[in-house]
């Protein structure tokens, strides 16, 4: 069982919604502690989501690495290059006499093996050094969390990620929140498979189930299902 204490609320005055705390825990970590007293940054009430774009190799190594530069010869033979071993000779070139039809694959890489014999070898490569090994497998917390409070109506939003293939048991206090009623809102995205995605074919494989969360006080017990992403809605009374 899980804790997450959320201490006095603190309401800014110039700012729609307040996000005071996050946070993420480990199979170390059993408790989930939100410090309510200080809010961490405004959040705009027009944010709705996030986009990334890889950009001139900016996820290079990491989110997506591109460790084959000009893949696709747009860039003549650059990032390619002729190993010439024990004498043998050969050069590389761009070959545009075969393209794959329909497609903007038009360019291919030639090598020119011809003065190439038996213990005189010529071979295509990319220059530098090859990619490191992968690292070692790291424990991935299972929870993780957010908690925002509506300056205007005074709800907390409570966000909770649960990553794991269980369902999470948490139990939640809300210190210096005053009256909290005793009916809420949980709204849940899940799927059985954390790989699961939506199709032309499943449109709604995996889609948001609204339900009723009740029992809620200054300190309640929530379970958060397997693979879910969670915004539970506390209102005061």
């Amino acid at each position: 069982m899980k804790t997450i204490v959320l201490t006095t609320l603190v309401t800014a005055t110039l700012i729609t919604l307040g996000s005071f705390a996050s946070g993420q825990t480990s199979s170390t970590a059993p408790s989930l502690i939100i410090d309510a007293g200080k809010v961490a940054a405004p959040v705009s009430a027009t944010l709705y989501g996030l986009m990334t774009e890889e950009i001139n190799y900016s996820y290079e190594g990491g989110i997506y690495g591109e460790l084959i530069q000009n893949r696709i010869f747009r860039d003549d033979t650059r990032h390619w290059s002729v190993v010439q071993n024990g004498g043998g000779t050969g050069a590389i070139s761009l070959d545009e006499t075969q393209p794959i039809k329909d497609t903007v694959l038009t360019k291919s890489l030639k090598l020119d093996a011809s003065q190439a014999t038996a213990g005189h070898r010529v071979e295509i490569a990319k220059p530098g050094e090859p990619p490191p090994p992968p690292p070692a497998p790291k424990q991935v917390p299972a929870l993780f969390y957010v908690a925002t409070k509506d300056s205007k109506s005074g709800a907390i939003y409570l966000k909770v990620v649960n990553s794991a293939s269980t369902a999470q048991d948490v139990q939640i206090k809300l210190d210096g929140a005053g009256s909290i009623a005793p009916e809420g809102t949980l709204i849940t995205l899940s799927s059985a498979h954390p790989t699961d995605t939506n199709s032309i074919t499943e449109p709604t494989k995996i889609a948001p189930v609204t339900t009723k969360a009740t029992g809620l006080g200054s300190t309640f017990a929530q379970t958060f299902a397997p693979y879910s992403i969670n915004v539970l809605q506390i209102e005061p009374h």
